[in-house]
């Protein structure tokens, strides 16, 4: 045949239009066998499905030219339902044995038309174990990004076969299989980008200091014990993260990476940092968090253009002297340290926007901490600060401060003068009092002050006319002033844990309000315009001394959540709740109610109810008009019949310390119907068996019954 003939033939082969291809395999099954227009039927029996017509007529036109149960039986590799990449291989290994192909032909189709980027390495592999050069395929010489991940196996040295691809510039390599890294610098002439993670690599390979081009390094979650003496000669690198290994140290030749940005060397055991890493001068970003440094070089100082450093989680006992030589610095992250005190030249830190202090053993800030004039937020929790320094008020640009679990007793008055602070949390620290001058912060719309010691709010607490949350739990206020009632744009106030026995007489005109914690308090009874709440959305009502609520509580028609655990309602609160149409969690367990009543048209979103600890003895078949419910508690109470029957969606029931026997439970619930715990009754391991045998007749599938 000749070339153009041939050629005319393998294109009628490879073309998109199933008719062509046919026309093409009757055409081939006149013809004596060629390797190259083999190598397209190789090609095609390996892309097709099995029940595809293309494959129906290939398949015959093999099978009428080689004895299909010869060794190796091609049958056998091909007629599978799917061809998985391991098959594929051995399918084309069987057919070369029975039929000329030009297997170079072949692997190139395959490659070309492959949509992973394993397949074409296996591919790869596979024509270089023959001997072959795909320098001339497409698929290999534009190839830019390869990512490997572990869900495939690949060979050891497989990473050396890479060299077939010379514009490669992004390597990705999440494997936990082992790849030896080639020591040879051809091999990645162009890669700019190398990202592995997961090898069980012990030692650095030296062979990636050895790629001149590599601008980003990024090794990750392996139990690498060392950095390459050579990472220096990395010349173009600007990004290099070293995260989540057992290094104890870098090579000082890092100062020689004069083009080094970012530097991400995180979650390792380093214990100190080299005084070479000064001398990287383009470095803006450093991250060592998460190692065991004690002390940092006073050279780091010298590194003019960093801008941000995470230390948080080392073992920091003192910074550099020099450290306010930063100029540049925009942020710096202390957390969780043991440093006892700043050194003052932080203070000339003038471009500071975030300074981050928690968790160390500060007893006092520096005393010139107000020169900071561009810092926004400064989060000092956890730490033993008695005092703020005076100069605080000249952070003018501050808008979140960070007090919580120190030893303040109060905070300076200028603090007033801060217009931007919005948020601020003083929580677990000693104050009697709410600190003067916090409400004239006119910005403030966070304010957190839980688990202090505060017996009243300032009359004046209305002027704080931007306020959205305040939290409050966990002091000892008894009474409330009205100006609460005034605060505009409150939607959350956190109230739980203090003495209060009332609620003022304008409380609800703060009618913003969504989230509302009144528990464990010691109220007997809610304002009769409650109701005028309406946003409400989270109510928590527990551990008071409630006996019933306001008739305006049905106007709560966006509550989806209430809690009224532990009062002293004595019956179902059925008209209070009828128009709660969206409430979906009801918890009123602790209370004395003997009874449900027998009819029930409310709650229709009702999700979960809790009525554990009271005195009921029945539940009235009214109660699957609650067709939502998915989670039912009924535990101590005083149960002698469970009929369910109804109830469409429940999942779990707890009903232990009642009064249920084997006969007073109706398995016809709910198909979905998970777990029902029932200890604390009258059962024995053998009404176990009975009850789940109930169970999956009635359900169609396995209860777990917990007795």
């Amino acid at each position: 045949m000749e070339s153009r003939e041939k050629e005319n033939l393998k294109q009628l082969l490879l073309s998109d239009d199933e008719a062509n291809v046919l026309v093409g395999i009757q055409i081939l099954g006149s013809l004596e066998q060629d390797e190259d227009l083999w190598a397209v039927v190789l090609y095609l029996l390996v892309i097709h499905s099995r029940d595809t017509v293309i494959f129906k007529n290939l398949w015959e036109l093999v099978s009428n030219r080689v004895n299909l149960d010869a060794t190796p039986p091609l049958g056998s590799y091909f007629l599978g339902y799917r061809l998985e990449l391991n098959d594929t291989m051995k399918a084309i290994r069987a057919f070369i044995e029975h039929f000329p192909v030009n297997l170079k032909t072949c692997l190139s189709l395959l490659i070309n038309q492959s949509n992973t980027d394993v397949n074409i390495i296996r591919y790869l592999l596979f024509g270089q174990a023959h001997g072959l050069d795909f320098s001339g395929v497409n698929a290999i010489q534009q190839k830019y990004n390869i990512n490997i991940y572990n869900q495939f196996e690949l060979p050891s040295d497989m990473l050396s076969s890479l060299k077939a691809f010379p514009q490669l510039r992004y390597l990705m390599i999440s494997h936990r299989g082992l790849f030896e890294f080639p020591d040879d610098p051809t091999v990645f002439q162009s890669l700019n980008e190398l990202h592995v993670s997961l090898q069980p690599w012990n030692v650095f390979p030296p062979g990636i200091a050895k790629i001149p081009t590599l601008g980003t390094l990024n090794l990750n979650t392996m139990p690498l014990g060392n950095v390459d003496e050579n990472i220096g000669a990395l010349s173009q690198l600007t990004g290099l993260t070293i995260s989540n290994t057992q290094i104890t140290q870098i090579p000082a030749s890092i100062g020689r990476l004069q083009k080094l940005r970012y530097l991400k060397i995180d979650h390792g055991q380093i214990n100190n940092l080299p005084d070479s890493l000064g001398l990287c001068k383009q470095l803006d970003y450093l991250n060592a968090s998460h190692n065991n440094i004690n002390c940092l070089p006073e050279t780091l100082a010298n590194a003019k253009k960093l801008q941000h450093i995470n230390l948080n989680h080392n073992q920091l006992t003192k910074l550099p002297e020099n450290l306010g030589d930063l100029k540049a610095l925009k942020s710096l992250y202390l957390e969780y340290n043991q440093l006892t005190k700043l050194p003052d030249s932080i203070t000339q830190l003038a471009d500071i926007q975030n300074l981050a202090l928690k968790n160390n053993k500060l007893q006092a800030l520096p005393e010139k901490m107000g020169k900071l004039s561009h810092l926004k937020q400064l989060e000092v929790r956890n730490n033993q600060l008695e005092h703020l320094p005076a100069s605080i008020d000249q952070l003018i640009l501050l808008e979140e401060l960070v007090l919580k679990n120190n030893q303040l007793q109060v905070l300076p008055v200028t603090l007033k003068n801060l217009k931007r602070l919005k948020h601020i949390n003083l929580n677990t620290n000693q104050f009697d009092q709410l600190p003067e001058g916090l409400i004239e912060l006119k910005s403030l719309q966070d304010l957190s002050i839980r688990k202090n010691r505060l017996v009243a709010l300032p009359d004046a607490i209305d002027q704080a006319k931007d306020l959205r949350i305040l939290n409050l739990n966990e002091n000892e206020i008894s009474v409330l002033p009205d100006s609460v009632g005034n605060l505009p744009l409150l939607t959350s106030l956190y109230m739980s844990k203090n003495k209060l026995e009332k609620l003022p007489e304008n409380f609800c005109r703060a009618q913003k309000l969504i989230n509302l914690d009144l528990s464990h308090n010691q109220l007997s009874e809610l304002p009769e315009d409650f109701g005028a709440l309406e946003q409400l959305a989270i109510l928590y009502l527990h551990g008071n001394k409630i006996t019933q609520l306001p008739k305006s509580f049905g106007q709560l028609k966006n509550l989806q959540i209430l809690t009224l655990d532990y009062n002293q309602l004595k019956e179902f609160p059925l008209d209070a709740l009828s128009n709660l149409e969206r409430l979906e969690k009801l918890s009123i367990a602790g209370n004395q109610i003997q009874a449900l009543p027998d009819i029930i048209e409310c709650l229709p979103r009702l999700v979960e109810l809790n009525l554990a600890n009271n005195l009921l003895t029945r539940l009235p078949q009214a109660c699957t008009q609650w067709s939502w419910l998915r989670t039912l508690n009924l535990n101590r109470n005083r149960l002698k019949s469970l009929d369910l029957e109804g109830f469409m969606h429940l999942e779990r029931i707890a009903a232990h310390h009642n009064e249920l026997t084997v006969e007073a439970i109706n398995p016809k619930i709910s198909r979905g119907l998970e777990v029902i715990m029932l200890q604390g009754n009258a059962f024995t391991q053998t009404d176990k068996k009975t009850l789940q045998g109930r169970f999956r007749k009635a359900t169609g599938r396995r209860v777990n019954v917990m007795l």
